[in-house]
């Protein structure tokens, strides 16, 4: 979110002369825009991506400690959680390269020609060591309000990336026993996909790959972009919404294969972190 240049505010910040003081927290960055700077540096301060980048980088050990506590088999088996993404130093989110980025063993799902080049986009994602010392890796997706669960499908335009794309989602509705004709190529297709990750790694590849999907869902997150919009505000509320969602994919309402592996976890938002020194690159 870009702020009024100092041209605007009429203080333009020049080398050598900085006519205002500004207070702990504001500065000019190199453009000569306004800007707020606290710990976790990015472009909003709301959002589910903005409150489990916090949780990562801020509360890393209480993070780490809610998930093992959601999952009795993350529990049993981990020994070491190091995220890789989100990082202090950027924003960029894995895609097709989490995989080996996370350390898991060749193939990935691309490599193997199962899913396409392309696909999914993580908001974090953890290489995870077992108590044998065997790898494997956390992938997470957060959400914040009910409209960010479903969205406007597929993207793909190739058709043999269409055709690999419905032939591996036959594959997860197979095995988590969909009713025939579900479509996921459509609103539901980013949960889809995220969940067709985890089922190649514990289900297509043989040995099966210690993974872990985590669905997060932050509880009364309020959306400064969007005027009154205040996320639903705990679990209770979110049941029925996400229940709601599952019953579009036709997943059934009892445990599935993938349920093991499969983490849903509902955490607060983080109040906002005090102001810290802006970069050496900015004007004061």
């Amino acid at each position: 979110m870009v702020g009024p240049t100092a041209d605007e505010l009429g203080s333009a910040p020049r080398p050598g002369f900085r006519p205002i003081v500004l207070p702990s927290g504001l500065g000019f960055d190199p453009q000569g825009c306004l800007r707020t700077w606290y710990s976790i540096d990015m472009p909003y301060d709301y959002g589910s991506q903005y409150q489990l980048r916090r949780w990562v980088l801020e509360r890393t050990d209480e993070f780490n400690a809610h998930l093992r506590r959601a999952s009795p088999t993350l529990d049993e088996w981990i020994d070491d959680i190091a995220w890789i993404a989100p990082a202090a130093e950027d924003h960029h989110e894995l895609r097709d390269e989490a995989w080996s980025a996370a350390g898991l063993p060749t193939p990935s799902p691309q490599d193997a020609g199962w899913w396409p080049p392309g696909g999914q986009v993580w908001d974090a994602v953890a290489k995870a060591t077992g108590t044998d010392g065997q790898a494997g890796a956390i992938f997470v997706e957060a959400k914040g309000r009910e409209s960010e669960l479903r969205s406007g499908g597929t993207r793909a335009t190739d058709p043999e990336s269409i055709s690999a794309i419905h032939s591996a989602l036959a594959d997860v509705q197979a095995a988590v026993e969909t009713p025939i004709g579900t479509n996921w190529m459509g609103p539901t297709y980013q949960p889809a996909n995220r969940l067709a990750m985890l089922y190649f790694a514990r289900c297509k590849r043989q040995p099966p790959v210690p993974v872990w999907l985590v669905s997060l869902y932050v509880c009364g997150e309020r959306y400064k972009s969007v005027s009154g919009i205040v996320g639903p505000a705990d679990e209770e509320t979110w049941r029925p919404i996400i229940r709601s969602l599952h019953d579009e994919m036709g997943l059934p309402h009892g445990r599935t294969v993938l349920s093991e592996w499969w983490i849903e976890l509902f955490l607060p938002p983080l109040a906002p972190p005090a102001p810290t020194t802006p970069p050496a690159t900015w004007e004061r």
